[in-house]
């Protein structure tokens, strides 16, 4: 049993060992995915012998997959009826505190340009900022945090770990871009079919298995007479049936010359496995260590660690995908995992390192009888036959509708969330992943997809206050008076020119007595507006 250790401030030696909290409700967890999250979550007894040192900024540490301590600050302290949650996020997300208002690095490699980061920081801190990235990239930071910056939004330019195809790794002070986290042993597995704590999906709807390449002009081009790039038609796949070829073009400026152009779209086979399909197999490790029968697959992957490579066996496709631990759950206390996820398309778990809906690639399976399977189960979750709560958060101005199977957000595992970006549902909790979205954009993404005709649909969210409406091209947020009464305060509508009748694009419509505001999220956790249209403003008395 390895003991969890809470800290008023980081201590100079790492290695010190702070105040041992033992008295948990249940077992602590640690949750982290590529590029994303990397957090700890526990719920601590409300009589533990430390529960009133239990608060916000201090730290804790605690044993991780790959035989070390981590530290994490703690965020959020929260009472409930038997203990007090704790939310804690790593120590490596307190570089983003910091911010850098400037930097373009016209070529360098990964260490060059985390080296400049460091650089550019508004001030000091003790973290390290390393790479083992050998290629050279081009990269700009305007006015952003450094997490942000390699991992997350960047102020809407590329961030640094796309740009280098590479990930970051967190180690308490040392943030180091790798090329990739792990390694490949040789590791092979065969799930098998009816493994009830292993969930597989398979999408090969962008397989590409022949390659029409596009290069560069050559240097030695007369620009004088018009510019024609190099291309080679086809490389291909060996050992693909004729109705299975999938052709795609392919494009590298960088190649001057057939045989970079072909080295290099070899390299889209072998490296980005491009003509394999996308898979993922989230495993309950619980469910499987205690299955009799699967107790040796269990034992297999107990030994796998983040990042690891293992090459999974498809029967069913009659073909064999390379696969990563790509996120994991787990019991620091114990020193078990929960769950882990092992996947080959890595951009489903990368994100902004702020909460969103998860955009996820899943293959459509529309089939008749399971159509009516579904809407009898759909019937019974609707008219709340199996539970649910709904929140507003913040309360006082939400900014999110979260719908979930149990009272308490921290605490909720089956969630179904709506802000201004989308719609999603998520079977891990409110951070996601969110393997089913709508969103923003007009992409609904989801597991399976199952209906027969959706056209001229009205689609309504309501609780005794609040209702989002969504018909005939609108978005409507309504009051709910009460009664059957309802009252429109902002709607989101189609614009139409008043002369030809063409849809010239959306527009946000407010109605006189409601407030609506554009803000911003404080670190103290409340709102301050940047613009606001306030409830006495009309169409003749317009205010802003």
């Amino acid at each position: 049993m390895k003991k969890i250790y809470l800290y008023d401030k980081m201590p100079s030696n790492l290695e010190e060992n702070g105040i041992p909290i033992i008295d948990w409700c249940d077992l602590p967890e640690i949750t982290r995915s590529c590029n994303n999250t990397f957090s700890f979550y526990g719920n601590y007894h409300i009589q533990g012998e430390n529960v009133k040192k239990i608060r916000r900024k201090k730290y804790i540490k605690a044993f991780t997959e790959n035989g070390t301590y981590q530290y994490f600050r703690i965020r959020s302290v929260s009472k409930n009826l038997n203990g007090v949650a704790i939310t804690a996020t790593h120590l490596g997300y307190e570089a983003n505190r910091n911010f850098i208002q400037s930097l373009h690095i016209p070529n360098g490699n990964g260490k060059q340009i985390m080296a400049k980061l460091k650089e550019s920081l508004a001030f000091s801190q003790p973290f390290k900022y390393e790479s083992d990235v050998e290629s050279h990239h081009q990269f700009t930071v305007n006015q952003a945090n450094p997490i942000e910056a390699i991992i997350g939004s960047n102020n809407g330019n590329e961030n640094l770990s796309s740009i280098c195809n590479a990930e970051l790794d967190m180690d308490n002070y040392l943030l180091n871009l790798k090329e990739r986290i792990g390694e490949d042993k040789g590791f092979r597995i065969d799930f098998g079919k009816n493994l009830s704590a292993i969930e597989e999906t398979i999408d090969d709807s962008s397989v590409v298995n022949r390659l029409f390449l596009v290069g560069g002009v050559p240097d030695d081009t007369d620009y004088n007479k018009p510019q024609i790039p190099i291309s080679f038609g086809y490389l291909s796949v060996s050992g693909v049936a004729e109705e299975d070829v999938q052709i795609a073009r392919r494009e590298n400026s960088e190649c001057k010359t057939i045989e970079d152009l072909k080295k290099w779209g070899q390299s889209l086979f072998d490296k980005e496995r491009i003509h394999e399909p996308k898979v993922t197999h989230e495993v309950d490790m619980v469910s499987l260590e205690n299955t009799l029968e699967y107790q040796k697959l269990y034992k297999n992957i107990s030994t796998l660690r983040f990042g690891d490579t293992v090459h999974v066996s498809l029967k069913n496709l009659d073909i064999e995908v390379q696969e990563r631990m790509i996120e994991y759950v787990w019991y620091p206390t114990i020193c078990k995992y929960k769950s882990i996820v092992l996947g080959n398309d890595l951009e489903m778990y990368t994100s902004s390192i702020d909460s969103q809906v998860t955009s996820v690639k899943q293959k459509l399976d529309i089939r008749s009888e399971e159509l009516i399977n579904a809407v009898n189960n759909a019937t019974q979750w609707i008219t709340g036959n199996k539970g649910g709560y709904v929140l507003l958060d913040p309360k006082d101005a939400p900014e999110r509708i979260l719908i979930m199977d149990k009272p308490n957000a921290k605490d909720a595992k089956k969630v179904w969330q709506w802000n201004v970006n989308g719609l999603g549902y998520s079977s891990t909790g409110i951070n996601g992943k969110y393997g089913l979205a709508m969103t923003r954009d007009g992409v609904i993404n989801a597991d399976f997809i199952k209906a027969g005709t959706l056209q001229g649909v009205k689609i309504r969210s309501v609780d005794d206050r609040f209702i989002v409406e969504l018909f005939n091209g609108k978005v409507r947020f309504i009051r709910n008076k009460g009664g059957g009464k309802e009252e429109e305060m902002v709607a989101f509508t189609p614009k139409f020119d008043i002369e030809t009748g063409a849809l010239s694009g959306v527009g946000l419509i407010h109605n006189p007595g409601y407030e609506l505001s554009l803000s911003s999220k404080a670190t103290d956790g409340t709102f301050k507006s940047v613009i606001r249209i306030p409830k006495d403003s009309t169409a003749e008395n317009r205010k802003l």
